[in-house]
């Protein structure tokens, strides 16, 4: 059995990191995923029953490898256990992913709240407008990520970092309402096919980044005596790729004598016309922009068949050197196995044995299943929205702000500093690549607000007015002037 007292430490609540074994740690396991909760599990041995207890729930738990953050969460669920002759304690810590998945994604809003309807007040709606900004202009799914990451580190300070993405791209407006971050992030995923999302905690925080599937291969040499002990149901899943794809983005579009046509928007790869070909049909607005390429990406990430199963490593400490967002071959096996790239979605290491569970897998946005699921979420989201912020002067339509017990702010509630508008704003962007996984993220210095969304305009004095507008589809809005 390898020993744990080298090179694993941990701290609790920032105090001084110590040995496993002087705490009375036993059975330490970790899981690493991706977009899904990370956890580390271990076993207490008290005393006595209501003795001394050093991690109650919530306590802040660093595991470190060599003086490296190795794992990053809090205590969310404490089992206890007893006997006649002995108490025992299983802890769980679960990384910042709780919070992602238990914090409740807002966006500002202005509304009047009583008559006569002159004094409008900023408040946060859980009804939200995703893949667009708070004057309703088109942003990045990177920044959609980043609003969100952002939004919940603001309301869960110390925890959060920035996430780290390969590139930038464009999706359909879509309104929805009470969605977590984690939901958001998720959603962003799953028309991205070549994202594989994974957990950074090496820079003393919980991070999100993302790699593209071989950005990161890992090669294991079969012939090593007693690195790989085992292999489970290892298959490659040919019968999920689609020998075509075609999406139809039905767009309605008003002609110069007044009527209305609908606009046919095709995307299409492969060869459709074969059996297990996948057909979608979406429904946009007319002032919707239509994202290029979705069906041709899709075709192609599912074109080098993803591959399943499970791998045991076993080695004399875990290193860390398997991890989700990383790619695996084999050599020494069938010549298949040998550029297969199987993506690692989790891995579980028990600290003990030395030992790493390596599960492989299609990432999910990639399952036929959730892709169509996604496409059939979106709809057309007018510009601008009556709800949102409306873009007057760079200014963001409101005077006041509401606080969620009803209270008058000003500023706006739980919003930054004027003096700091990048905090947990709109169109917040990461570094233009990313992050090897287990590796520290290089820092970001460029926020990436919009020229136009630098401006919080939260001015308590301002006066505003009304204004009718016309939008591309003819109908009309009534928005705020300054």
């Amino acid at each position: 059995m390898a020993s744990i007292s080298n090179p694993w430490t941990l701290a609790v609540n920032g105090q001084p990191a110590a040995s496993l074994d002087s705490y009375g740690i036993t059975s330490p396991v970790v899981r690493r995923a991706g977009a899904e909760n990370g956890m580390l599990t271990f076993t207490l041995k008290l005393d006595a029953l209501g003795g001394t207890f050093l991690f109650p729930y919530g306590s802040s738990v660093v595991l470190l490898r060599n003086g490296t953050p190795f794992f990053i969460g809090k205590v969310r669920v404490i089992t206890t256990n007893f006997t006649a002759g002995s108490i025992t304690k299983v802890i769980q810590v679960l990384d910042a992913w709780w919070e992602m998945s238990n914090t409740v994604y807002r966006q500002t809003s202005v509304a009047a709240l009583a008559e006569p309807y002159t004094a409008l007040f900023g408040f946060l709606s859980s009804r939200v407008a995703l893949n667009q900004d708070a004057w309703g202009r088109k942003i990045t799914l990177q920044q959609q990520i980043a609003n969100a990451t952002t939004y919940c580190a603001y309301n869960n300070p110390g925890m959060i970092g920035g996430i780290y993405t390969p590139a930038s791209f464009n999706s359909l407006a879509e309104e929805t309402r009470e969605v977590t971050c984690a939901e958001v992030i998720r959603r962003a995923c799953s028309l991205n096919p070549a994202w594989i999302p994974f957990s950074l905690y090496s820079a003393g925080i919980w991070q999100m980044s993302w790699a593209l599937r071989g950005q990161y291969p890992v090669t294991i040499d079969l012939a090593q005596a007693n690195l790989v002990t085992g292999a489970t149901s290892l298959r490659a899943n040919y019968d999920a790729v689609p020998p075509g794809v075609v999406i139809d983005m039905m767009q309605p579009v008003t002609r110069a004598a007044g009527s209305t046509v609908t606009k046919l928007n095709r995307q299409s790869a492969g060869f459709p016309g074969r059996a297990g070909s996948i057909f979608a049909t979406i429904n946009i607005g007319p002032c919707d922009v239509v994202p290029g390429n979705l069906a041709a990406a899709y075709y192609q990430a599912l074109q080098s068949p993803h591959w399943s199963g499970s791998l045991t490593v076993k080695e004399q400490e875990c290193t860390g050197a398997y991890t989700p967002g990383s790619s695996v071959n084999l050599l020494g096996g069938e010549a298949a196995w040998a550029s297969m790239n199987a993506v690692i979605k989790s891995c579980e290491y028990n600290l003990d044995e030395g030992s790493t569970v390596i599960e492989l897998g299609t990432p999910d946005a990639l399952q036929v299943e959730s892709f169509v699921d996604q496409l059939m979420r979106f709809r057309n989201i007018p510009v601008p929205m009556s709800y949102c912020q409306v873009n007057n002067n760079n200014t963001e339509g409101k005077d006041k702000g509401v606080d969620d017990e009803g209270n008058e702010t000003t500023p706006p509630p739980n919003q930054p500093d004027p003096a700091n508008p990048d905090a947990g704003g709109d169109g917040v962007t990461g570094p233009a690549t990313g992050n090897a996984p287990g590796s520290t993220p290089s820092s970001n210095p460029n926020q990436g607000k919009p020229a136009a969304a630098q401006n919080t305009g939260n001015n308590s004095t301002q006066i505003f007015g009304k204004k009718d507008l016309t939008l591309c589809d003819g109908s009309h809005v009534t928005v705020l002037t300054s």
